[in-house]
């Protein structure tokens, strides 16, 4: 009985050190990150996770930034995969700018080599 026990309260506590990151605050932490690393500020748009399906280690999301403060973003669709404890970005794919203004500043990839939409003269 009190092995039994010891086993019990083992497998709780193995249990409870698995941190479940699979939602949308996580993933958003994630796409973040990714896009820090192009030499974007993210911490002037707002960053906002659409939607996201999760598939085990995996996970696809649609990510919106807008700009704060006002003005039109882009939205984006990101491959995720789990690395310990948080979502990385593996890839990306379509995005929308539709009704995005001219030089809106948008992360790298997303628009003109500069990094802004619109048409360049």
């Amino acid at each position: 009985m009190k092995h039994a026990r010891i086993l019990l309260i083992s497998a709780l506590a193995l249990a409870g050190c698995a941190k479940n990151i699979d939602n949308k605050e996580a993933v958003q932490a994630g796409v973040r990150k990714y896009v820090s690393g192009k030499g974007i500020n993210v911490d002037q748009m707002d960053v906002n996770v659409n939607s996201v399906s999760f598939h085990g280690s995996q996970a696809d999301a649609s990510v919106a930034f807008v700009p704060k403060g006002g003005g039109s973003g882009v939205t984006a669709n990101y491959q995720l995969e789990r690395v310990r404890d948080e979502w990385v970005v593996k890839s990306r794919s379509a995005m929308s700018t539709a009704d995005h203004a001219p030089g809106t500043q948008i992360p790298p990839g997303h628009g003109n080599p500069d990094g802004t939409l619109g048409s360049k003269p």
